[in-house]
């Protein structure tokens, strides 16, 4: 009797462990689809052409930003629009828009993990030469990396980083950041040549294809 008892016991620890295997499984793919849309062909052609169209306004931001950079005499690259102690100087402006394109690239398009932030980071490698070199790379990596995703890995929703709710955004979203990020900070820069009377290169206005 205790052995059909027994056996009866750890037949039915076999099925609940089964049922709840089954249960996780069902629910991480829940979860997964719930991130990953299947996509129609005609949503896929949209997407694509997206894509595209990030990519061309991808390389005229960078094209006007190392005009930006360039417009400004070395021994200007120290200059603020204010004496406030949290504005930026027109070197600090740039640095922080390149980490700003490596972050994104590490975080949400490699899946990397955010990094760490150097607090000393807008306070190093300020000369004319290294910034430029450093926006430059910044830009073509993040190009490079976008070209290698298809449409479902840049459509696919992840946890928008630093923020206290968590909410999810697609990796379109944080593409969409990036440009708008980019155009303030540049325009900060610009305030910059403006204020030692030096007149901005000229705004390149659309990606035409």
């Amino acid at each position: 009797m205790k052995n059909v008892k027994s056996i009866t016991a750890l037949v039915a620890l076999a099925v609940t462990i089964v049922a709840i295997s089954a249960f996780s499984i069902d629910k991480t793919n829940s979860m997964e689809k719930q991130n990953t849309i299947e996509l129609s062909k005609e949503a896929e052609e949209i997407l694509e052409t997206r894509k595209e169209d990030f990519l061309g306004f991808w390389e005229e931001a960078k094209t006007y930003t190392l005009a930006v950079a360039n417009a400004m005499p070395t021994d200007k690259y120290n200059t603020k629009t204010s004496d406030m102690d949290e504005v930026r100087t027109f070197a600090q402006q740039l640095k922080h828009l390149g980490w700003a394109n490596n972050t994104i690239l590490t975080y949400a398009l490699k899946n990397q993990g955010f990094p760490e932030i150097d607090p000393e980071l807008e306070n190093k490698g300020l000369e004319k030469e290294e910034i430029i070199a450093f926006l430059t790379k910044s830009y073509d990596d993040v190009a490079k990396r976008v070209k290698e995703m298809s449409v479902e890995e840049l459509n696919e929703k992840i946890v928008l980083a630093l923020h206290p709710m968590e909410p999810k955004v697609t990796r379109y979203e944080y593409l969409d950041f990036l440009r708008d990020h980019g155009t303030h900070h540049r325009a900060q820069a610009v305030c910059c040549l403006r204020a030692v009377g030096i007149t901005p290169p000229t705004q390149l206005f659309f990606h035409i294809k």
